[in-house]
Order: C-alpha cells, then structure tokens, then sequence
C-alpha cells in the first residue's frame, strides 16, 4: 500500500472516530475557547488582554487569538453566532457544540498531513531503525503519530487544540532533519507566539543549534559566525514583530504589557492551588512546613505561604484580606480582585465583614465621589457584586440583630435598612441604580435617595449635620455636629423612627469641643458609647455614658470594636498592635502597615481555614500581591 493509501485510510478512521466523540464530555477548556473566540469578534484588538467579563481571560499569545478570530469568522459566515456571545457565565448548546467540535477536527487534517510529511519524507527518521526493519518504520511512525492517544484525548474529548500545536512542532523538526535549519528556527518562533508554554523547549534547541549550526573549530570562527547568528536572530524575531506589532499600533506599550501580564502572570505565586501536582505539591508541603517551624522558634517575621485559584489574571492592583489567629499567627489571607478596566485606582475608605452571608461591605472612594461595594468570598477570592454610588460619603454598618441586612444613613439624615445578603444577581442602570435579587426573591432599588418600603424600612427625616452614627436591637443612635448624640426609638411599624420621642444625651458636647469622628460603637452591658475621634492630631478612645472616660490615647488607631467573647473594648493600632482597653494589656502584635478595619468573629471558614475558629481580620492595603 502505497503513501497515499497510507494517508487516507489512516486519517478516514480517526476523523470518523473523532466525530462519534462529538457528544463526549467537555472539560472548563471548553467554554475558555468559545469565550476566546468572543472576544475577538466582539472587542478592538487592544482590548482583547484586558476584556475580563468571563473569568476565563485570554492569557494565549496573539498568534492563537488570530487563530481564534479566523474561527469566530467562519461562526459568523456559517450561522453559528450564539458561539460568539461574551457571557460572563458558561454557554453550551448542541450548535455550539458541533460547531467547536469540528472546529478542532479541522485541524486534524493539518496535523494528520505534517505527520505524513514527517514520516514519509523526512531523511533521517529511520536513519537508527535496524535495516531490517525499515521497510515499514516510516509507515508505523505514520501510524503512531497520526493516532496520538494524548492528543485524542485532549483534543477531541478534554478540548484543546494540541494537534495543531503539534503540528507546527513537527514542522519544525521536519526542517532540522532536511537541513533548513532558518525555517525551523522560524517555525519554532512561529510555535511560541501560538503557545508560549513551549519555551520549555528552548534550551534544547539553543544547544541544538550551537552544535551544529554554529562553528566554532577555530578562533577565527567567532566572526564568521556573526552573520548567521544575524540571520537566525532575524528568523526567531519576524513572528514576534508580526504577533506583537498590531497590539503596539493599536495601543502602544500598554498593549504589550497587556499582553505580558496575561502570558507571564508571576504576580499569582510559583504554584496556584487547582495545577500543582508531583513536584510542585511537595514544594507547597515543605514550604508551609518551614513556615510553620520559623514561625514557632520566633525566628523573625515570614510572610505565609499563599496559594492561588489558578486563574490567569493579573493582581498588581489587588489588596489581601489576611486573617489572624488571636496570638498574632496569620492563618490566611484572600485577595481582593480590582476590576482590571478601572481607570483610576480607588481610595479603601473603610471595610465591614459578614460572616453569615460571605459578604464584604467596602466603602471606596475617588476624588468627590464616593461608592460602596459588596464582595463575595468565593474559591480563594474577593470578586465584587455589585456596589452603589453617592455623591457624598455615606454612612454605614451591618445591622447587628439581621444579619443580612445592612443600615445607611447619608448626610441629609435619611436612614435606611435593606436585605444585601446573600446576593445572587444584580443589574446596572443608566441612572445608577442597582436592582439586587436575593435568594429570597425580594427585589430592591436603591439610588442617591431614600426609596420607599419595602426598600426603606424606615427612615429618619429632617436631621441634619448628622456626623456618625450605631444601632442598637430598636433603636438608632446619631451624632450630630453639636456633639450631641440622638437616639431614635423605632416605632411598632416598624417603617419610621419616632423623632418626637428621641433622647438627647449632651454629655458628650460638654467633653469635646471639636475633632473628627472615626469610629462610634454601642456597648450593650454596659449600655454606654465608645467613640473614636482625633483631635490635633491625637487619636482618642471614649466611653460616653454615665460617665465620660478616656480609654486610649496613641498617634495612629485603625480600628476599635467589642470583643464579643468577653465584651472588652480593643483597639488597633496601625503598627499591628491589639490592646484590651479595659486591663490596659497588649493581646499580641501583627505586621501592618496600614490597619483598616477589623472584626470579630466565632465562625469556622472552613476549608481555607482548616476548621480553625478565626477571632480576628484585618486588610492591609499596602501587602500587594
């Protein structure tokens, strides 16, 4: 049976195989391609290494997004444009299905015909087959190539376009063998502009080609290797300048970083928590050993090991949530996603956890403008929800008696409380509203002003100068810019809050003459106030009530709050000390730069945490991952 036999039989066999897979199952490699092929058809060029509305980015070299544009093209040409929707969520339909599908069975065809060239007239491929095997040694390398189990496997079941990879490798092999040693150095670079995983294959061709391109039998021989290492520098840059040129025309060296920071994402770590097998899990293993130990000798400070979701996205601009246990240990820590299209990086205000619903409240702001945002605790990460816009800072906190809910009164005096937790979808309006569906079905709206019920569920109307405010079980308590503190019992409707009855307390007028309010906190056992304010330049820690008591006093204070364990006022500082207020002791000392909030809480965050009770979090802006 001659070669061209040879050919058909062989490719006709495995192309009919490989369509009765059609229907086999699809791993996530799926959906990443279709997305790819989204963006490309539906985004600029410059704009394909920073679209991120599916988590699956774009982290291939341009060579491979031109190939997914040819095939978004004949989507398009051919009828099937569901495949060319950007979702933030998965797509999947029998259309899609076929259309994908054969879109990798069409490469087959390509690698089926350079495993044929490669077999059948490639000089040196049986040059090491005994004699007497060699009659039919290029047709069972044909055979053994063509029929690559780990190909099919990926290919055409897993879904990935390896055969076409391969192909190119094969080519360039080819080359090496027929002595056109350019063409095969440029079919390399050609490779690695479509995978650049394939740079793992570099040094062997630098070796490769000092051996046996290069000369180097005489000292004479360093010059007269200029020109071919000229030649061959030309050859390895030409699919570069053809790759990366569109992107520096299009968008300028921010387009190239662009790239950079999705092919070459070393902010993530070494090794990420979903792809870390052999070799990589015992280094994890021996490096959170040797943590632990320095950690126990109390041998300096060591920042923990951190391990990421795999993602390939860039965390240059994110900050880390870290928690820790009660002896200053840090346990873990998350990292909050920045969405990579902000064009300008916001201030962090202030934070807030909720521990029932995985929820993080955050008040950002930039410039005038300010925004609070709700982030979900999800595989390692803090991924934004949504978030709200003001245009004055509001004021805020998790309702302490529901969970779920979350109060804000905004400058006007307007108050209001609302369901936040958990969140399962939100949508943007043109007015900057935000309509928010719980799980339990009830829908809100919220814009600059107070809507009402069931959105509002009561309100306070007519205050003014309002500077801080805390809620107790019914009732919610204001400070005004006369320094005195209101407190509004709510009525049985539970829809208002009854201003004709509320009490007055000017103690706190008769203390303090001026200063700015940073934290105001409600004690229930002792049913008195702790307010934090700085006043020139000094922090201060209160008790208002009965009697008027100074707790603290320091330079710099991040946070304070009641320890829910023994009820004891704390504060921390922002050199990483925690101090009880009412014993005067330091409890234990972290590393941080910048204390921004923190809080307490008995729950197990199990299984980033192995199941150990956290008591404690802070964020430290300035930790960058």
């Amino acid at each position: 049976m001659g070669e061209i036999q040879w050919i058909l039989s062989v490719g006709s066999i495995l192309i009919a195989f490989k369509c009765l897979l059609i229907p086999s199952y699809t791993s996530t490699d799926f959906e990443v391609h279709r997305n790819w092929m989204a963006i490309t058809w539906n985004r600029p060029i410059g704009e394909w290494y920073l679209e991120e509305t599916s988590q699956w980015t774009l982290d291939y070299p341009p060579f491979f997004a031109y190939f997914e544009l040819v095939l978004a093209h004949f989507a398009h040409g051919l009828g099937f444009d569901e495949c060319l929707e950007i979702s933030k969520e998965p797509k999947m339909s029998p259309r899609i299905l076929i259309f994908q599908r054969f879109s990798v069975i069409f490469t087959d065809f390509f690698y089926i015909f350079v495993c044929a060239l490669y077999s059948f007239h490639s000089p040196r491929i049986v040059d090491r087959i005994p004699r007497k095997l060699r009659k039919n040694g290029r047709e069972a390398c044909f055979v053994l190539l063509a029929s690559l189990q780990a190909l099919l496997i990926c290919d055409s079941i897993h879904f990935q376009y390896n055969s076409m990879l391969t192909a190119i490798f094969l080519l360039s092999l080819y080359f090496i063998d027929a002595g056109r040693m350019l063409i095969a150095a440029l079919t390399f670079s050609i490779l690695l502009n479509f995978k650049h995983i394939y740079v793992y294959y570099a040094l062997g061709y630098v070796f490769f080609y000092l051996l046996n391109y290069f000369q180097f039998s005489s000292p004479g021989d360093v010059l007269g290797n200029v020109p071919k290492a000229i030649t061959l520098a030309t050859a390895l840059l030409l699919p570069f300048i053809f790759s990366l040129f569109p992107f520096f025309h299009t968008s300028g060296i921010s387009g190239l970083q662009s790239i950079a920071h999705r092919l070459f994402p070393v902010s993530r770590g070494l090794t990420h928590a979903f792809w870390a097998p052999n070799f990589w899990a015992l280094y994890n293993f021996t490096d959170l050993f040797l943590y632990r130990i320095l950690s126990l000798l109390k041998i300096g400070k060591f920042e923990p090991p951190t391990y990421t979701s795999g993602l390939v996205q860039s965390e240059s601009q994110d900050d880390r949530i870290v928690f820790y246990e009660r002896n200053g240990e840090t346990r873990n820590s998350y990292v909050v996603k920045w969405p990579q299209n902000n064009q300008e990086r916001r201030k962090i205000e202030r934070i807030e956890w909720n521990p029932t619903g995985q929820i993080l409240a955050m008040q950002t702001a930039s410039g005038k403008a300010s925004q609070l945002e709700f982030w979900h605790l999800s595989n390692y990460e803090f991924t934004r929800k949504c978030f709200w816009k003001f245009s004055e800072p509001p004021r805020w906190k998790w309702n302490p008696s529901d969970t779920q809910s979350i109060d804000i009164l905004l400058s006007d005096g307007q108050f209001f409380s609302c369901l936040i937790s958990p969140i399962s979808s939100f949508s943007d309006s043109i007015r900057q509203n935000v309509v928010v569906a719980t799980d339990e079905l009830r829908m809100y709206s919220l814009c600059r002003r107070v809507v009402p019920p069931p959105m509002a569920d009561y309100s306070i109307q007519c205050l003014s100068d309002v500077v801080a405010f805390t809620t107790s079980e019914r009732n919610v308590h204001v400070i005004t810019a006369d320094w005195k503190i209101l407190s509004f019992p709510q009525d049985t409707d539970g829809y208002q809050f009854n201003s004709d009855r509320a009490s007055i307390d000017e103690s706190l007028h008769s203390e303090i003459t001026d200063g700015i309010v940073c934290g105001f906190v409600y004690d229930p056992p002792t049913e008195s106030f702790i307010l934090w304010i700085v006043h020139h330049g000094r922090h201060v820690v209160s008790r208002v009530g009965e009697n008027f008591e100074t707790l603290f006093e320091g330079d710099s204070v991040g946070w304070i709050g009641v320890n829910p364990d023994n009820r004891h006022v704390e504060v921390a500082t922002n050199d990483g000390r925690f101090v009880d207020l009412n014993t005067k002791e330091e409890l234990f000392r972290v590393d941080s730069f910048d204390t921004i909030q923190v809080h307490f809480t008995q729950v197990n965050h199990a299984p980033f945490l192995l199941n150990a009770p956290i008591s404690s979090y802070f964020l430290d802006k300035n930790v960058v991952i």
